[in-house]
């Protein structure tokens, strides 16, 4: 956006490229661990117990490293 409303082809192209190699060297999401994150929201807000997921236990405590049952994780709309 700093860098001016109409860049040209080529520049728009050189920069998604740079995003591109960002984001590959990021670690992949923990799927587990946002879905705590989504919970602890919904908490705070004060949103009804429906809209929280069906974590257990198990999948509760390694969330930081690793997605233990991530496949298991119920499926909501937002």
């Amino acid at each position: 956006m700093l860098a001016g409303e109409e860049l040209p082809e080529s520049r728009l192209r050189e920069l998604e490229a740079v995003r591109l190699d960002i984001e590959a060297r990021e670690p992949p999401v923990l799927r587990v661990l946002d879905t705590m994150c989504h919970d602890e929201l919904v908490t705070a807000l004060g949103i009804e117990d429906v809209h929280r997921s069906n974590l257990r236990w198990w999948q509760r405590w390694p969330a930081n490293l690793v997605d233990l049952g991530a496949h298991r994780l119920r499926k909501r709309a937002a």
